[in-house]
């Protein structure tokens, strides 16, 4: 009885789920954010708080669906192509960053979820290591035929200048 409550209260708007996509919970990452690539950027986005677990993010890379994110104390990674990205974390309203990715660097990106705007900040590299210990790494998946499909190659690099808060080369 008790799962019929959930599809319900998703159905009806009442809890922040994607019945498009299920996240997965990962005992070894799939994308190591410990380890540079060499021809390409590590995109990690972080989301720490407790605070707004319910809520369903859905997250892009220059309009390229990467990940999906429920929960609290959750992270994913993803590769990107050297130069601009625009990321947006797409749930009531729009968080947006833009950044300048090279290849070989990592970039840590915290997602803030608030009563108000959501926003997405970037990390230093020791922060972001140290919060990494704490939290738990997902993977989205298609959940029906009819979801668009994620972007699991690695992202390209937009043609445009980055949108939002525009931050060039975070490390």
């Amino acid at each position: 009885m008790r799962r019929l409550h959930v599809p319900v209260l998703c159905g009806l708007g009442l809890l922040g789920c994607n019945l498009n996509y299920r996240v997965e919970h990962l005992a070894t990452p799939e994308i190591d954010p410990t380890l540079p690539h060499p021809d390409l950027a590590t995109i990690c986005v972080l989301r720490p708080q407790s605070f707004g677990h319910l809520a369903s993010f859905e997250h892009y890379d220059n309009d390229h669906l990467v990940a999906v994110s429920e929960g609290k104390k959750v992270y994913f990674c993803y590769l990107a192509r050297p130069g601009t990205h625009n990321l947006v974390a797409s749930s009531d309203n729009d968080a947006r960053l833009g950044l300048w990715a090279n290849a070989g660097s990592r970039y840590f990106v915290r997602l803030h979820v608030n009563m108000g705007p959501d926003l997405l900040t970037p990390m230093n590299t020791d922060e972001a290591m140290a919060m990494l210990q704490e939290l738990r790494y997902i993977r989205t998946v298609r959940a029906t035929s009819r979801a668009a499909p994620l972007m699991r190659a690695p992202v390209p690099a937009a043609s445009r200048a980055p949108t939002g808060r525009a931050e060039a080369g975070l490390r």
